[in-house]
């Protein structure tokens, strides 16, 4: 419900008590009783009463014509005093926002509201809601895709010192770490938390985190987070392409095609499951070699 997190901020707010009124005194009233049917989590079960008068009938499978129509409508009402910000995060775990958006997009383009929206590519598959908005908006002018790569060594030591409170962590420890999670940012934060409840960095004077165990970074070790954010994209994958992927971490971090193809057979399309997998962001094609 990334639109009703949205949303609730302005129902819960210190001068909600039962009424549509919120901490920037907007008035609701007239779409109060829709959004409260549609997110029961906008106000306190005890403010719920206040628009029982008239509870909007609302269909489970509301069609998204009617549901961005009434979406839009609130995001416009934010900008009645002034132009406003709307910030979704975490798209990727929102398909359902991220299907309705375009079309909410397309109502709002006129008003004087930037709606910045954030996704991890790594959660994500071509046929996710989130990339076929993308394709769908690229070329519109008002629309801007910034792409955040990974982090550089350098970048990815500057991040290591200011989580870990030590401007001159351990050179093996930067390395293994870096390979670990390939600068990803989410992953460098999950992996460092992980190791410092497992005992591997240990605080010591002024909260500065120090290497104190093994090293050793294998995917089995990595946290329940990291793990669970890579399974849950593959799951997503056919079995077909599952079994092609599982083949190739055989092979190790890079191989060449023709080893991937003596390993799953010479019946198996291979070839074509490979262009599938990099077309997802699953495997990356060396053309130097």
């Amino acid at each position: 419900q990334g639109f009703g997190e949205v949303f609730q901020d302005f129902f819960r707010g210190p001068e909600a008590s039962g009424s549509a009124a919120n901490i920037t005194g907007i008035d609701f009233s007239d779409l109060a009783s829709e959004l409260i049917t549609l997110f029961p989590s906008l106000v306190e079960p005890r403010q719920a009463a206040s628009f029982t008068e008239v509870m909007y009938e609302m269909d489970t499978a509301l069609d998204h014509s009617k549901l961005s129509d009434l979406l839009a409508r609130t995001l416009i009402r934010f900008s009645a005093e002034g132009p406003a910000v709307i910030v979704l995060q975490d798209l990727h775990h929102g398909a359902e926002s991220a299907s309705i958006l375009e079309q909410i997009l397309m109502r709002v383009s006129r008003e004087p509201i930037l709606i910045i929206g954030t996704y991890r590519d790594t959660g994500i598959g071509k046929n996710h809601p989130v990339s076929q908005l993308v394709r769908t908006l690229v070329n519109e002018r008002n629309f801007s895709l910034i792409e955040l790569k990974p982090l550089t060594t350098q970048e990815h030591r500057r991040l290591v010192e200011f989580l870990t409170l030590n401007a001159s962590p351990d050179e093996a420890f930067l390395e293994q770490l870096y390979e670990a999670t390939e600068g990803n940012p989410y992953f460098t934060k999950e992996v460092i938390r992980s190791l410092t409840e497992a005992g591997v960095l240990m605080p010591v004077e002024n909260g500065k985190l120090v290497v104190a165990g093994d090293l050793e970074m294998t995917f089995d070790s990595l946290p329940a987070t990291v793990q669970k954010t890579i399974e849950a994209r593959m799951r997503k994958l056919p079995e077909s392409l599952q079994e092609v992927l599982s083949a190739a971490s055989v092979l190790g971090k890079t191989f060449d095609e023709r080893d991937l193809v003596f390993l799953m057979g010479p019946d198996e399309k291979v070839e074509d499951a490979i262009d599938a997998l990099i077309a997802d962001d699953f495997l990356e094609e060396d053309r130097e070699t």
